[in-house]
């Protein structure tokens, strides 16, 4: 997916968002003319207006995203990787980006504005129920992070439970990694298929600004600067949008940089601001 179409995604997403508000709206206020659930007009007209307010704010983020889709047609296709993608990258940095979607959905994209990867959350319908009373982090989850071209790099699975930890397999099943959030908030412990420590995730700052993730070394290998950022390129990103600085070291191998790269869209999860 070039950048093109994932503006046009989002479009088509704010759309389908918004008409389902103003349609919701408009079908509480003829029910609520039968079954008399607002105590009186006033709190009906409330109601329907604040919810068509949020309609119309969802149409026009759409209308926004599409004049972005159309503004940068030169963006779209793979210019610098190739159909078959890579497993291993060369950028230093890139910029991580979140897409209007009920499930978490983010995309790692070169500074040029080209889709790198996809970070996506996968489950059903009742993980949105478990989101409105706050109960998600307590469910089982499970995530899967993809290539440009949709193909699974690695898969994610978290069991239900107050603080499990998170496994990360490889395509044929293999294990990969685990994750584990310590006591205190935004530390999170990184160790391999046996147990071993190989990673930590640390936040720099108390309002979680900016992380750092070390290997078992101790030595720095992602620096995530959690928006707020100016970003490298205004021409595709803004301010609000994430930068990730890569090690060279992670970039030239492959198993390392699979067990760590998902880490910022977690962080992102999470923390994110």
């Amino acid at each position: 997916m070039n950048w093109q179409e994932h503006h046009l995604k989002n479009a088509k997403r704010c759309w389908t968002l918004g008409i389902v508000t103003i349609v919701g709206a408009a079908g509480f206020g003829l029910l609520d003319l039968h079954f008399h659930w607002a105590k009186d007009m006033a709190g009906r007209i409330m109601f329907m207006a604040e919810c068509s307010l949020f309609g119309l704010l969802f149409l026009g983020i759409g209308f926004a995203q599409k004049r972005k889709a159309a503004m940068k047609p030169g963006a779209a296709g793979l210019t610098k990787t190739g159909e078959e993608g890579l497993r291993t990258f060369p950028h230093s940095e890139m910029m991580l980006k979140k897409a209007a979607s009920l499930h978490p959905v983010l995309r790692y994209f070169s500074v040029d504005g080209e889709v790198l990867l996809e970070f996506r959350e996968t489950g059903g319908r009742l993980l949105l129920l478990a989101e409105l009373l706050g109960l998600r982090r307590f469910m089982s989850r499970s995530f899967v992070l993809t290539d440009r071209l949709g193909r699974p790099w690695v898969i994610y699975r978290q069991k239900a439970g107050i603080n499990p930890p998170i496994e990360a397999f490889l395509p044929d099943g293999s294990k990969l990694a685990v994750y584990k959030e310590g006591m205190l908030k935004a530390q999170i412990a990184v160790s391999d298929q046996n147990g071993t420590t190989i990673g930590w995730v640390n936040k720099d700052d108390l309002l979680g600004t900016t992380f750092h993730i070390t290997d078992g070394s101790g030595q720095q290998i992602i620096r995530f600067f959690n928006g707020g950022l100016p970003s490298r390129n205004f021409d595709y990103f803004t301010s609000g949008d994430d930068l990730i600085n890569i090690s060279g070291g992670l970039a030239s191998d492959e198993r390392l940089y699979l067990r760590f790269i998902g880490l910022p869209a977690f962080i992102k999860i999470w923390y994110g601001k």
